[in-house]
């Protein structure tokens, strides 16, 4: 696996090289993000010197709806997709590859709580950002947050404007099924009745 590797590779270097190689490789990967492609190059870096790696099998809640966000996540490697609705009639809102994020905007809202869950579907590597470095990197850079609070809620408007299509795409389909269901319980219940009256007929 490719986390592994880098691993074997960092461990047989001086912590000096260590350093640039982890800081190439994490540029690598966060110039993929589409929301810090126009941010201050000096706020970039000190967010690629902040991440951290993480990585889930494939099936694994990595952020549950409605709860607190411990970090922003980006992909590194690997799919996840993003699910709404509950766990019994859950809706698959959208599918991130490889630089997709998702969490960023809990790290600047307090308040924020996402309205998806997300899931992984392969094995995923993950480079996260936690809270502290970014709003130390914000306090450093306040013309930044701006920039960044319009993508992401504009991203999230999008995302809710989805999120609710595809509820209610799963709502009308569930009420069909159940009047389907109900014309056909009638159909045969009036089926059974017209053949006894006329069994009864008959034998009369």
């Amino acid at each position: 696996r490719a986390l592994d590797v880098e691993a074997e590779v960092l461990g047989e270097v001086s912590p000096s090289l260590r350093r640039k190689i982890s800081l190439f490789i994490n540029q690598h990967i966060i110039e993929k993000v589409e929301v810090f492609e126009h941010v201050d190059h000096r706020f970039f870096q000190r967010i690629v010197r902040a991440l951290r790696v993480m990585t889930f099998a494939p099936n694994e809640i990595v952020l549950r709806e409605g709860e607190h966000v411990p970090c922003m996540f980006i992909i590194s490697k690997g799919v996840v997709e993003l699910l709404c609705g509950g766990t019994v009639t859950e809706v698959r809102l959208d599918t991130l590859h490889d630089g997709g994020q998702f969490g960023l905007l809990g790290l600047v809202d307090d308040d924020y709580r996402p309205t998806y869950s997300a899931r992984t579907l392969t094995f995923c590597d993950f480079r996260t950002l936690a809270r502290e470095p970014l709003q130390r990197a914000l306090e450093r850079y306040p013309t930044v947050r701006s920039t960044l609070i319009s993508f992401l809620e504009k991203e999230e408007r999008e995302r809710e404007e989805m999120r609710i299509e595809m509820l209610s795409v799963r709502d009308n389909t569930s009420s069909m099924s159940s009047f389907s269901s109900s014309s056909s319980s009638s159909s045969s219940s009036s089926s059974s009745s017209s053949s006894s009256t006329g069994t009864g007929g008959g034998a009369g």
